[in-house]
């Protein structure tokens, strides 16, 4: 059963002239040579940016990037700077708390230094969450990538401010619409392609795609978990033994509905790794000394014939690595056959993303998630810690 939330932002109507707000965004964004590599989040929260500056609100900017041990410069949100300038936004940048509370002005941004750089972020600290109170009068949660997370400023600062002073962002707004559109009654047939390397995270995704879709089809490395399972050949490609219950169980569950898990019946394969040379053999004849690259030609035109049936399409986890153009080409070649469906289109996660601008597939989908492990989460049927804050009125002991 999903948890579904039905909320909506007050921006549009709350007065906020001259007032002090804190914005909480998730701007964990690529970062090469010190550069931003792509700026697809710095993008998404221009909507909620643009009208606190219309509405001549002080802002206080705070986000993560990365997951410093120490104040590593090369996560700095110094780095972000130059990006405000170039969008002719008036913005400085606070080194800590005490700092950005003298910057204040209106339609002005405050970008404080990576709220990952103080421990207690990660540690649910009242302290952390009272100083960042005290200086602002109202707080706006933008953060969609990082709801999933139980930290301090996603999960408990919002809680420090009267419900009327707490809001979601536009970004956070346009993200629900658009996941529950596959989680509350979705246009069917709803067809699911889901890959990726971090298994764990995409058990509970597709144990709850099967309550929405007669089928799901799997990419490597995931779907090798359920090969193994089902005692089929794997190849050289490492497997995580340890998740085999939980897959025997989805595997269970799949048959007990009736519903299909659709493996791949080919792979692109090597012997010598991602550089390749890559070889398209089938997954019946696939070798112990041959490392699965991705899916095959034959498996790429049953993907794309099941999804061509689809009114809804979900999709989640590329297999290949763009440091390997050709490795992704199979990829490719599915996600660019939803360029003319008339299906809604979901692509969720930040290496899925990648690949869309990569090959500029952009275009080939309705919607585009800004948050991987938030949108996994909640497609999961699972509840976002950063979202809790506002639908309830309760202030816990953790800041009282």
């Amino acid at each position: 059963m999903s948890h579904i939330y039905t909320l909506t932002s007050s921006l549009t109507t709350v007065d906020l002239e001259n007032k002090k707000v804190l914005l909480r965004a998730d701007l964990n964004v690529p970062l090469a040579h010190d550069r931003i590599a792509s700026d697809f989040r710095l993008k998404a929260l221009k909507p909620t940016l643009d009208i606190l500056v219309a509405k001549k609100a002080c802002i206080l900017l705070i986000t993560h990037i990365g997951q410093p041990v120490d104040q590593d410069p090369h996560v700095s949100t110094k780095l972000l700077i130059p990006w405000f300038k170039e969008h002719e936004y008036t913005i400085v940048h606070a080194q800590t708390i005490e700092e950005a509370a003298k910057l204040f002005a209106p339609s002005q941004i405050v970008l404080l230094e990576n709220i990952r750089f103080w421990s207690e972020e990660k540690a649910q600290s009242p302290a952390l969450a009272h100083a960042l109170r005290a200086c602002t009068a109202f707080f706006v949660q933008d953060a969609f990538g990082t709801l999933h997370r139980n930290d301090t400023t996603i999960a408990h600062l919002p809680l420090l401010y009267a419900q009327e002073h707490r809001t979601i962002g536009l970004l956070v707004e346009r993200e629900l619409a658009a996941l529950n559109a596959i989680l509350v009654k979705p246009k069917k047939p709803v067809f699911a392609c889901i890959g990726g390397a971090k298994i764990a995270t995409k058990l509970p995704l597709i144990h709850n795609l099967l309550s929405l879709a007669p089928c799901v089809a799997l990419l490597p490395p995931l779907s090798l978990a359920f090969a193994h399972a089902k005692n089929q050949q794997t190849g050289a490609t490492p497997i995580d033994a340890t998740c085999n219950s939980i897959v025997r169980t989805i595997l269970g569950t799949a048959r007990k509905k009736n519903k299909r898990l659709l493996l791949p019946t080919d792979y692109l394969v090597s012997t010598n790794g991602w550089a390749g040379p890559y070889t398209a053999v089938s997954a019946k004849n696939l070798a112990s000394n041959e490392f699965v690259i991705t899916i095959g030609p034959e498996t790429v035109l049953q993907y794309q014939q099941e999804s061509a049936q689809a009114h809804t399409i979900i999709f989640n986890g590329p297999s290949g690595e763009l440091a390997y153009p050709a490795t992704c080409f199979a990829v490719r070649d599915l996600l660019a056959s939803w360029c003319n469906s008339s299906a809604y289109r979901l692509v969720a996660g930040a290496d899925s993303l990648a690949l869309l601008q990569y090959f500029d597939l952009q275009k080939c989908v309705s919607y585009c998630s800004s948050g991987g492990g938030a949108s996994i989460t909640y497609l999961s049927g699972k509840k976002l810690p950063g979202l809790e804050p506002f639908v309830v009125k309760r202030v816990p002991g953790f800041i009282s």
